[in-house]
C-alpha cells in the first residue's frame, strides 16, 4: 500500500493496520489497542459534535466522537489520519459504531489512498493540499446599512401623528373589549419554591384505603395503600408494562378514585397517541361506575399532545390557565414514552429528557397535585409474563424521579379473560425476596379483583 501526504512522510502499513475495524466489530463492547486508520469523511452534528467515517484499507466504520475532543477533531480534514488511544463499542440496530474517548492527529489533511482499493468519494468536496485552503474570514460583521438616499428621517410632526394612531386603536380596542363584556382571565398566581402549594380538601367519608382489592389478602392490602399514596398531593407516579397490560386502564381507575376522594375538583388526561376520543370515553364510563351517572362528565378533563413541545406547553403555561378557574387534583400522562422517540442521537434524547421532567416538576408545584406517568417497556425476556423479566424506558431516569413505581404484566396461559397483574417494584420486598403482587382484570368499568383465585 503506498500513500501520498503532504505532512506525514513515508506512511505505510504501519499506520494503516488493515483488518483493525474488523478486529473491533469482533470484539465487546471495549478495544485496549490503539486505532491508526484514515478519515474519509468528516461530518459535524447538530450538537457541535464530529462524526468520522473512519477506513482501514478494507472496511468502513462510523465513529462519534466525544464532546471533550471537539477541539482536536474540528482540525481534521477529509483523508487525514488520526489514531483514536480510548474508544468504546456501542451497538446500533446490529452495527458496531465507535465512540472516540481519546484521539491524537497524525495528520491533518492529504490525499485518498492510491493504491488499493477504496471507496469512490466525490473530488468537488474533497479538502484541498495543506498551504492551498481557500482563506475564509470567520470574523462577524455588523449588517450593512442601507444607502443614505433610501434612509428616513420623521420629523416631529410625522411622530406626533404617528403617536396619536396608536392611542386611537387602543381606545377603539378598549371599547369593542367593553361593549362585548369580555374580560382578560385572571392570571395565575405565580408560586415561588418556598409558597406551599394551596390545599386540596379531601372528602373525609371516603375510605382511606383505594378498596380497589377489598380481601385482606397481605399483597392486596399493600398494594391498595400504595394504589392510595398515589392520589396523595405532589406525589409522582410512574407505571409501565408491554402492551395491552393494562396502563391505560390502571390510569383511568385512579383517576375515579381522585374525584371520588376530591369533590369538587377535576382530573386531567394528556394523551399523546391520537386516541383522545377514545381515552375520554374509557373515562366517563369508570368514573360513573364509581361515583354515579353524569356526576363526573363536567370534572374530567382530556387533551392531546403529540409532540414534546405541545406536551411541555399543555403541562406549564396551558395547566396554569386551566387552573386559575378549576382546580386539578390528578395529571394523567398517556404516555411519555411516545414523546421520546423522535431524538435523532443520545445528546438531544438526554436533552428531552431532561425538558420533560422540569415541565412535570413545574406542573406539580403550579396545581399542587397527583400526577401518574404511563411509561413502555424497552426489553421484554419473559413474553410479558416475569415481571423480573420487564426493563422500563428510561428506567434509571424514571427511578429517580418517581415516589411510586407500578409495573402491569401479561400471563402467558391463564383461563381468565383479560386477567392482568400489578406489581409494587419499588415497595420493601417480603421474606421471600418478592414484591407486593396482585392479580386483576380489566373490564370496562376499570380494573377489578378477578372473579376466582387461578387454579
Amino acid at each position: 500500500m503506498t500513500l501520498f501526504y503532504d505532512v506525514v512522510e513515508d506512511v505505510g502499513k504501519t499506520v494503516l493496520a488493515a483488518g483493525a475495524i474488523a478486529q473491533i466489530r469482533s470484539s465487546g463492547e471495549t478495544y485496549d489497542g490503539e486505532l491508526v486508520v484514515q478519515v474519509l469523511e468528516v461530518t459535524q452534528l447538530a450538537s457541535k459534535n464530529y462524526r468520522f467515517e473512519l477506513w482501514d484499507s478494507r472496511d468502513r466504520c462510523a465513529c462519534n466522537v466525544a464532546s471533550k475532543l471537539r477541539g482536536v477533531a474540528s482540525v481534521v480534514c477529509k483523508f487525514g489520519i488520526v489514531r483514536i488511544t480510548h474508544h468504546l463499542v456501542n451497538r446500533v440496530a446490529g452495527q458496531a459504531v465507535v465512540i472516540a474517548l481519546g484521539l491524537e492527529v497524525v495528520a491533518a489533511s492529504g490525499r485518498d489512498v492510491i493504491d488499493g482499493e477504496t471507496p469512490k468519494s466525490d473530488n468537488n468536496n474533497a479538502s484541498p493540499p495543506p498551504g492551498r485552503e481557500k482563506m475564509i474570514d470567520e470574523t462577524p460583521r455588523p449588517p450593512k446599512s442601507p444607502p443614505a438616499s433610501e434612509r428616513r428621517t420623521m420629523t416631529s410632526e410625522q411622530k406626533k401623528r404617528v403617536e396619536a394612531n396608536k392611542q386611537a386603536a387602543l381606545e377603539k380596542k378598549r371599547q369593542r373589549e367593553a361593549s362585548s363584556g369580555r374580560r382578560d382571565a385572571p392570571e395565575p398566581k405565580r408560586l415561588s419554591p418556598r409558597d406551599p402549594p394551596p390545599p386540596l380538601v379531601a372528602d373525609r367519608s371516603a375510605p382511606a384505603r383505594a378498596m380497589l382489592f377489598p380481601r385482606d389478602e397481605p399483597d392486596e392490602a399493600r398494594i391498595d395503600a400504595a394504589v392510595s399514596s398515589c392520589l396523595d398531593r405532589c406525589t409522582i407516579t410512574e407505571c409501565h408494562g408491554v402492551s395491552s397490560s393494562g396502563k391505560s386502564c390502571f390510569g383511568v381507575t385512579l383517576g375515579a378514585l381522585a374525584l371520588a376522594r376530591y369533590p369538587e375538583t377535576h382530573v386531567l388526561f394528556v394523551e399523546t397517541n391520537g386516541g383522545a376520543h377514545r381515552l375520554s370515553r374509557r373515562a366517563m364510563n369508570v368514573a360513573d361506575d364509581r361515583l354515579g351517572a353524569g356526576e363526573a362528565k363536567r370534572r374530567i378533563l382530556v387533551t392531546s399532545a403529540m409532540d414534546l413541545n405541545k406536551l411541555v406547553d399543555v403541562l406549564t403555561r396551558q395547566v396554569a390557565k386551566v387552573v386559575a378557574q378549576r382546580p386539578i387534583s390528578f395529571v394523567v400522562v398517556d404516555s411519555v414514552a411516545d414523546v421520546l422517540r423522535d431524538a435523532n442521537d443520545t445528546v438531544e434524547r438526554r436533552q428531552n429528557i431532561v425538558l420533560l421532567l422540569k415541565a412535570i416538576k413545574r406542573c406539580v408545584s403550579i396545581t399542587s397535585c397527583a400526577c401518574f406517568l404511563i411509561n413502555q417497556v424497552v426489553a421484554d425476556f419473559g413474553a410479558g409474563a416475569s415481571p423480573n423479566a420487564v426493563q422500563a424506558s428510561h428506567n434509571s431516569t424514571f427511578a429517580k424521579l418517581a415516589k411510586l413505581r407500578f409495573k402491569l404484566t401479561r400471563p402467558a396461559n391463564h383461563n381468565i379473560r383479560n386477567l392482568r397483574y400489578l406489581s409494587h417494584i419499588n415497595a420493601s420486598p417480603d421474606e421471600t425476596g418478592d414484591v407486593p403482587t396482585v392479580p386483576f382484570v380489566i373490564t370496562k368499568t376499570g380494573m377489578h379483583p378477578p372473579p376466582h383465585e387461578e387454579s
